[in-house]
C-alpha cells in the first residue's frame, strides 16, 4: 500500500504514469459502481434493505452526499439504455466527466457517432461539438427544485410549472402584492377571487398618497409583479401562508371517524376489516372523532375531534430530532408522522419517551417490518434501529444514530467509547468497536 512519502520520492515519469494508471483504475471501478447501482435500482432492492429509496440507501449505507447520489443514479439509469457507451465506460475508455456530458445528448440513433467522437476528442472539444446539438426531446412536465447551500444557508430554487398552475401562482403573487399595501381582511372575498378586480384594487392602493413611490409601482395588470417588487410579493405570499397554517409538521391527514359499538367493538368505515387493537395506531396522524353506536347501529353520541399526538409533543419531538425524520440516513422534513416505539395496541403510551418522528416513507418500512425500532434492553434512552439488510444503528439519549452492524464494526465485549459515545452490553445488546 502506498504511503504519502512514496509519492514524493517518485521521479516525474513515474508520477505521471501513476496518475494515468490510477485514473484509469478509478474510472473502471466508478463505472462498475454506477452500472451496478442502476441495476440495484431497477430491482428495487433498496426497499428490501429497509430504505425508502435508492438515494437514501446510498446516503445511509455508503455516506454518499444527496446530490451525488442523485447524479450517480441519473447517469446509471441513462447508461442502462446505451450499451456501447456503458461498455466503453466500464473499460475505462471514457472518463466519468465525459459520460456525464454524453448522457444529456444520447439517443439510440446517435450513440455510435457520439461514442466515436468522445474517444477522439478532448473534453473541451467534445463540449464545443455538443453545444450546437439539440438534446433528445422530452415531454414537458412540471419541475421544481430547491437547494440550500450547506455553508451559507442561502436557498436557490428554480422550476417550470404548467400554464394552469402558473395562473394560480401569478394570482397568488398579485394578492400578496396587494396584501403588502392594504389589510386583506377588509377586502371583499369576491374581489380577491377576480384577477381583474385585484388589479384594480392594487392600482387604487398604489395611488394613495402614502402608498409607494411611483417608480416602485407595479403597473403589471394581472401578470407577475415587476422585478423590483417580485421578492416582496413572494415573501408576502409566504407570510400569508404562515399566518394561518393548518398543519405545519404532520402529514396532511383527513379526519378519521372511529365507530364504537356498545359492546366495545371498533371499526373504521374506510377499513372495515381492520382489527380493533390496531385502529388507534392507524389514526395517529389524523383528527379522530369517535361515534358511539347502539346495538342496532344507530349513533348515540359523537365526540369532538382530537389529535392523539398534541402540538406541544410535536414541537418537542421535532426539536429533539433536528426537525426531520429520525430514521438513520433520511433527511426528509415533510410529511412527518409520529410512531409509537412500543405500539399503542401493546400498551405503549403517547408520551415523548415512546414517540419518534418518521417521514411517511420510513414509517411504512416500520409498518411492513422492513425496519424495526426498539429500546435497548428496556432502556428508553437507547434506541436500536435494525434494517432488513442487516444494518444496525444505535442512538443514546436521542443523539445522532451511529452505525453498529458487522460491515463496519467488530464485536467487543467490554464497554468502549466510539466518537465520544459509550456503548455497553446493556445498551445495545453487545458493545461494538470500530475495526
Amino acid at each position: 500500500m502506498y504511503q504519502p512519502s512514496d509519492l514524493t520520492d517518485m521521479s516525474p515519469k513515474t508520477l505521471i504514469s501513476t496518475l494515468i494508471s490510477a485514473h484509469g483504475e478509478m474510472t473502471r471501478f466508478k463505472a462498475l459502481f454506477i452500472l451496478a447501482l442502476a441495476d440495484f435500482h431497477s430491482r428495487s432492492l433498496a426497499r428490501e434493505l429497509g430504505s425508502p429509496s435508492t438515494t437514501i440507501w446510498l446516503m445511509r449505507t455508503l455516506s454518499v452526499a444527496e446530490s451525488t447520489a442523485f447524479e450517480y443514479l441519473r447517469v446509471g439509469t441513462t447508461l442502462a439504455r446505451f450499451p456501447l457507451v456503458a461498455a466503453a465506460f466500464l473499460a475505462g475508455e471514457l472518463s466519468y466527466s465525459v459520460v456525464r456530458i454524453l448522457a444529456a445528448h444520447l439517443t439510440e440513433e446517435n450513440e455510435a457517432e457520439l461514442l466515436a467522437a468522445a474517444k477522439s476528442l478532448t473534453i473541451t472539444e467534445l463540449r464545443a461539438l455538443l453545444a450546437g446539438m439539440g438534446r433528445p426531446e422530452k415531454p414537458l412536465s412540471e419541475k421544481f427544485s430547491l437547494h440550500i447551500d450547506e455553508e451559507t444557508g442561502w436557498l436557490r430554487f428554480h422550476g417550470r410549472i404548467s400554464p394552469e398552475n402558473a395562473a394560480r401562482l401569478l394570482a397568488g403573487l398579485k394578492i400578496a402584492e396587494l396584501g403588502n399595501l392594504v389589510d386583506l381582511s377588509e377586502v371583499d372575498p369576491e374581489v380577491l377571487a377576480d384577477g381583474d378586480a385585484v388589479s384594480r384594487e392594487l392600482e387604487k392602493a398604489e395611488n394613495t398618497p402614502v402608498a409607494v413611490p411611483s417608480e416602485e409601482r407595479s403597473a403589471t395588470g394581472f401578470g407577475a409583479p415587476r422585478r423590483s417588487g417580485l421578492l416582496s410579493a413572494f415573501l408576502g405570499m409566504v407570510n400569508m401562508t404562515r399566518c394561518r397554517p393548518t398543519n405545519r409538521l404532520r402529514t396532511p391527514g383527513a379526519q378519521v371517524n372511529l365507530l364504537v359499538s356498545e359492546d366495545g367493538r371498533a371499526i373504521l368505515p374506510s377499513i372495515p376489516g381492520a382489527s380493533s387493537s390496531s385502529l388507534v395506531a392507524a389514526a395517529l396522524n389524523g383528527d379522530v372523532r369517535a361515534h358511539l353506536l347502539d346495538n342496532r347501529g344507530v349513533q348515540m353520541a359523537a365526540s369532538r375531534a382530537q389529535r392523539l399526538v398534541g402540538d406541544a409533543q410535536v414541537n418537542a419531538l421535532m426539536a429533539r430530532w433536528n426537525f426531520q425524520c429520525a430514521m438513520p440516513g433520511c433527511n426528509h422534513t415533510r410529511f412527518i408522522e409520529f410512531h409509537h416505539i412500543i405500539f399503542y395496541r401493546d400498551g405503549g403510551e403517547t408520551e415523548l419517551w415512546n414517540l419518534i418522528p418518521l417521514c411517511s416513507a420510513c414509517h411504512s418500512l416500520v409498518t411492513t417490518g422492513m425496519a424495526e425500532i426498539t429500546f435497548g434492553q428496556g432502556d428508553s434512552s437507547v434506541l436500536n434501529f435494525t434494517f432488513a439488510g442487516g444494518a444496525r444503528y444505535v442512538s443514546e439519549n436521542r443523539s445522532l444514530p451511529m452505525r453498529l452492524d458487522r460491515g463496519r464494526f467488530r464485536e467487543h465485549r467490554s464497554p468502549i467509547r466510539v466518537e465520544g459515545q459509550s456503548f455497553s452490553d446493556e445498551a445495545a445488546g453487545v458493545a461494538l468497536a470500530p475495526v
